[in-house]
């Protein structure tokens, strides 16, 4: 889902949704690939001084597992699981994100703040759990973190792929990414095998 503001709740399994946002079914990759093509057509992208296609979006897509094998006696295990996607959008300082040849415009300096502040968030969150926090964790102060709070602190593996602009210009957005990945190197996460039974399957 792209664009306007995103309504956030809690549903029935405690767990952080968008509303309205669409579910779809696919049985191949073939058919997941076509559905992240039409995320990635919702994505904002423009022209920066450090990058020509810029990401002025952050894209989660989510995809729900579900495998279940029945069992000689009739009974089936079912597995499900979650995979989160995330593409966050570079945290730039306004001179850098500025589009060439324009001054500071009301659309992009708004853009530029909130990608900066759920950015800032989802560095507190990273950081909280860095040092064994349980409690109070700030995952409400932004909707970014909200949607992968689970993905966070739950029952997951979490990897991060950081990029960095190979120029001087970007070395302080460079160090802020670097500084962001080894905090969440250090995330102590506790993992368990996500499976029920079915008694009776068939």
């Amino acid at each position: 889902k792209g664009g306007g503001n995103l309504e956030i709740r809690t549903n029935g399994e405690d767990m952080n949704e968008v509303v309205g946002l669409e579910r779809r079914v696919v049985d191949s990759f073939a058919g997941l690939r076509k559905v992240l093509a039409v995320g990635s057509r919702n994505r904002r992208i423009r022209e920066t001084r450090l990058n020509e296609h810029s990401s002025r979006s952050h894209s989660v897509l989510q995809v729900h597992v579900k495998r279940r094998k029945v069992q000689r006696d009739g009974s089936a295990v079912v597995v499900e699981s979650k995979l989160s996607l995330v593409d966050l959008a570079g945290s730039e300082r306004w001179g850098a994100a500025e589009q060439p040849g324009k001054g500071r415009g009301g659309d992009h300096f708004g853009e530029m703040t909130n990608i900066n502040q759920s950015l800032t968030t989802l560095g507190r969150v990273i950081t909280q759990l860095s040092e064994g926090q349980t409690h109070g964790l700030c995952y409400r102060e932004s909707k970014l973190t909200r949607v992968l709070q689970d993905s966070l602190g739950g029952n997951c593996i979490t990897i991060v792929i950081a990029t960095l602009a190979p120029t001087p210009q970007a070395a302080e957005e460079s160090l802020y990414t670097v500084k962001f990945a080894d905090r969440a190197r250090r995330v102590k996460q506790n993992v368990f095998l996500n499976e029920r039974k079915e008694v009776g399957a068939g």
